[in-house]
């Protein structure tokens, strides 16, 4: 007994790192199984003067469920208000493109936005749409304009003066800019739910 308590006394440090090394593997396990993977959400930013992000991604989750066979554990809906383009200028200027899409107010987007933050829609995705308002800058197609009538106005507030871009490092797009699965459409779908009526 001796023994023991004399080893305990001399060694309890490293029964204290061992202690520690298995709680930390283990949150770093629970982390990585916990988080869904980039495929397995749809992450939108919303910059403009007023949204319902809640119910909109209560709705787009539901609607999600049924509308493609890729697993949507999580729909996000960032949300930064603002009455100027201030505030979106510096989130663009200071941000990586990393969502699915982007909504902006539309008096937000100036002359050279498209072309210093996205690639123009690939002509499947324009197809896919053919009945849509587009959103264009110099002959290219960027991004889609949701009418007064839309889903997406029930959630904004029914005006017509928003823009939404489909970011190209979407891994939810499916091969529409070469970065996912072939189907893995949720922001496609998405985009197909905003734009309905």
């Amino acid at each position: 007994m001796n023994k023991l308590l004399r080893h305990l006394r001399v060694n309890w440090w490293m029964y204290l790192c061992a202690a520690l090394i298995i709680v930390a593997v283990w949150l770093l396990l629970f982390n990585y199984v916990a988080t869904p993977k980039p495929n397995q959400q749809i992450a939108i930013t919303y910059v403009g003067t007023k949204l319902e992000s809640s119910q909109l991604e209560s709705d787009l989750y539901n609607f999600l469920q049924s509308a493609t066979s890729q697993q949507i554990n999580k729909v996000s809906v960032e949300v930064t208000l603002s009455d100027d383009d201030y505030m979106f200028t510096m989130l663009m200027a200071t941000r990586i493109l990393t969502k699915d899409l982007i909504i902006v107010d539309r008096s937000y987007v100036s002359e050279t936005f498209c072309a210093d933050y996205f690639l123009p829609l690939p002509q499947t995705v324009v197809d896919m749409f053919h009945d849509a308002e587009f959103y264009m800058q110099d002959g290219e197609i960027y991004g889609f304009c949701p009418s007064s009538d839309s889903t997406f106005a029930r959630y904004y507030g029914g005006e017509n003066n928003c823009c939404i871009f489909l970011c190209s490092y979407s891994v939810n797009a499916g091969q529409a800019y070469g970065k996912g699965e072939v189907g893995d459409d949720a922001a496609l779908q998405t985009i197909k739910f905003l734009l309905s009526k």
